[in-house]
């Protein structure tokens, strides 16, 4: 049921009275707001609860201003509020100051949470887990009321709040719930890995739903990362659902929570679009969120059920675009190495087990897939990863048999052989060229790993019938064709003449740019 103010209206309030009670004697306050709620009736104007509920939960803004003491005492009366059937059915301002007075109980600055990884006390440890169990039940509850939750409501938003309020009070609760959980494993302040076991206990379902509802409908994941209490774990909500899912293995409750919490609820080709957007918005420096996506996509959706859609549905695409900010923009060879690995590994799953049309022709047409063969190829090269040449190199010689196969079954007017054929020529040359480039630098023992790498890609040209002198040729005209327009992209002359002949960039000689703004935008990008 949607809350529905009906006309009741309590009025008598007294706010200078209300905020002197809440700055002299905080427990005074709670308790007399305590009784104002155990006299209120749901669904009701009620505005002497809503003042004082409001006036507690900006002082619960300030860690150290409620008393431990009363922070239990707060977790008990909130467990009594949340078990009513109708709490969720009232205005959401004050559920939502409930849920924010709730996670300021447990709040901690970088500089406290320091100290607590140092020393829990037995008087913390008790608190902590007597939140986890009330906000396991908050989620079980929320969950049954999740279309409440999702609703708009057709009432004066300016007065009552709205469902949005609670939506992001309830994503603090969850970021305080992981920070609690990931502390007490959490070794010092760079992120060394925890167990994921953490993340398992009577009723983490519930937790794990509700933290994947949020992320598909409301992630404000962004807003919650820029305050002070959340500096040491502003990992996505992604990140949290992969680290919590992770614990469940393999087996039957993992298969369990893809039919059940993905599936059913959202569906392959939506969940699919929603990981995509999430890649899209990812940083540069995100190393860990996308690993996590990452995880997701290898362990989650490389199944029967979604294989067929995570190319049409974007997921590659954005990966590759994720990757390639990742390689030119983090100057981290171990982490650029793994998400490599893992990015060529979900490219070649989708190609191995989706039908063509869902899985290489678009992984050819739309996600550029030799695009992404060459970046990795020239990155794996220039930084000498030559435990990984062979890797790289079999990726390549897949790609080389799939050309011979195109070129064997299909005439030069097959569609996707032409497609194929288009996308090599578009990097064949250029990485032919840079990778020799290299050459030149290299040592006689580095050279020999160099034509590991050199000669798969020499051999995918060849499959599809490339000539290298006429490619050279061909790249030479396009090149002084690129060279009447500015190379930044979002510049209105980069596909139209600019009055003036465009500048050379003197860093690399290649890049073009019309202007100052455009100089520094590739500065920058370079």
């Amino acid at each position: 049921m949607l809350f529905n103010p009906p006309q009741i209206e309590i009025t008598d309030c007294d706010m200078p009275e209300c905020e002197a009670l809440v700055e002299k004697d905080v427990r005074a306050a709670f308790l007399r707001w305590r009784d104002l709620y155990r006299t209120h009736i749901p669904r009701t104007i009620d505005r002497p609860l809503w003042e004082w509920s409001s006036a507690l939960a900006r002082v619960a803004g300030v860690t150290d201003s409620y008393p431990q003491a009363v922070h239990h005492e707060i977790c008990d009366f909130v467990d009594e509020v949340v078990s009513h059937a109708d709490f969720f059915e009232d205005a959401p301002s004050l559920i939502a100051n409930v849920l924010h007075i709730l996670s300021s109980c447990l709040l901690l600055r970088p500089e406290e949470l320091k100290r607590l990884k140092l020393r829990r006390d037995e008087a913390r440890a008790d608190l902590e887990e007597k939140f986890i169990g009330l906000f396991v039940k908050i989620c079980r509850i929320i969950w049954t009321h999740r279309c409440l939750l999702l609703s708009k409501g057709n009432f004066d938003t300016s007065t009552f709040g709205t469902m949005a309020l609670v939506q992001d009070k309830l994503h603090v609760m969850l970021m305080v719930y992981y920070t609690i959980r990931a502390s007490n494993e959490l070794l010092d302040d760079c992120g060394a890995p925890f167990r994921t076991d953490v993340f398992v206990h009577p009723g983490h379902e519930d937790v794990r739903r509700i933290a994947l509802l949020l992320w598909f409908h409301y992630d404000n994941t962004q807003e919650v990362k820029n305050r002070e209490e959340f500096g040491a774990y502003s990992e996505d909500t992604i990140y949290w659902i992969k680290e919590s899912t992770e614990a469940l293995g393999s087996g039957r409750e993992m298969e369990a929570f893809i039919l059940s919490d993905i599936l059913s609820e959202y569906g392959a080709r939506r969940f699919l679009a929603r990981l995509a957007v999430s890649l899209q918005r990812i940083a540069p420096f995100a190393g860990r969120d996308l690993d996590a996506i990452l995880w997701i996509i290898r362990f989650i959706t490389l199944r029967p059920e979604f294989v067929d859609h995570l190319a049409t549905c974007g997921v590659l695409k954005n990966l590759h675009g994720a990757l390639s900010r990742l390689i030119h923009e983090v100057n981290d060879e171990g982490k650029t190495k793994g998400i490599i690995l893992k990015t060529l590994f979900v490219y070649s799953g989708v190609a191995a087990r989706a039908s063509i049309p869902n899985g290489r022709a678009v992984i050819i047409r739309q996600c550029d897939v030799v695009g992404l063969l060459a970046s990795v190829t020239l990155y794996v090269t220039k930084m000498q990863l030559f435990d990984f040449m062979k890797e790289c190199s079999d990726y390549i010689d897949d790609y080389v048999s799939f050309s011979k196969f195109m070129c064997e079954r299909h005439s030069r007017n097959n569609v996707l052989r032409k497609s194929l054929t288009q996308s090599v020529r578009n990097h064949w040359y250029r990485t032919l060229q840079m990778l020799r480039s290299y050459r030149s630098t290299f040592s006689r023992d580095v050279i020999v790993h160099h034509r590991a790498i050199e000669g798969p890609w020499l051999a995918l040209g060849n499959a599809l019938g490339l000539d290298e002198e006429r490619e050279a040729a061909e790249y030479e005209r396009e090149k002084k064709r690129m060279a009447q327009y500015c190379s930044r992209t979002a510049c209105q002359y980069h596909e139209t003449k600019p009055p003036m002949p465009p500048n050379v960039c003197k860093g690399c000689g290649d890049a073009r740019y019309c202007s100052k703004t455009s100089a520094k935008r590739l500065e920058g990008r370079s």
